[in-house]
């Protein structure tokens, strides 16, 4: 989509060697490297129970325990002690660090989602950012692709905003006595 809004030739095969196929490839790796990590997309999100690391991969100094992230994970958006929401973590690498005890440790986060699974309009301005690598490394027209890339960016703020109205409303200031009140100590 994006070759042909930018007046390119099309592919006849993906790799094909042209410099369409290697312009686009590289314009749309980058892109969807920048859009998943730009937002928490609430369709990429999932949750999963983690594993014990052993004591010899524990590197934190403040914390006795530590759970391993799975591989996908590209945001960690809470961690929960026995079902129970806790703060009182670190993340050192690929490791949850905290005070568990025994209880059973999950994490919600944020993956790299399939393609199949993009919101449209997320899908959208990835085709868009895609376009302005297009014009920059095809046409070599900096000023229309300047002017597209405003255009992703303005439609990323509206698509954040509307796609963020799907999930519950969060506090913009985040009280810890309300969270401490709400949360079980373990």
């Amino acid at each position: 989509d994006a070759l042909v809004a930018t007046g390119n030739n099309t592919l006849t095969a993906l790799n094909d060697g042209s410099d369409e196929s290697i312009v686009g490839e590289n314009a749309f790796d980058r892109a969807v490297r920048d859009l998943r990590s730009r937002h928490k997309w609430p369709f990429a999100e999932t949750s999963a129970t983690l594993a014990e690391v052993a004591a010899a991969e524990m590197k934190s100094q403040k914390y006795d325990k530590g759970y391993r992230l799975p591989a996908d994970v590209l945001h960690v958006k809470s961690v929960y002690v026995g079902g129970y929401m806790t703060h009182d973590y670190e993340i050192l690498g690929r490791i949850v660090c905290l005070d568990g005890g025994t209880a059973v440790i999950t994490a919600t986060y944020i993956a790299a989602p399939a393609d199949a699974d993009w919101h449209p309009q997320a899908s959208e301005i990835l085709t868009q950012f895609v376009e302005v690598g297009c014009l920059r490394g095809l046409n070599e027209d900096f000023a229309e692709a300047t002017a597209r890339e405003r255009r992703a960016e303005q439609r990323l703020g509206e698509t954040r905003t509307t796609v963020d109205q799907q999930n519950a409303p969060r506090p913009a200031f985040r009280s810890s006595i309300r969270d401490a009140r709400l949360t079980r100590r373990v």
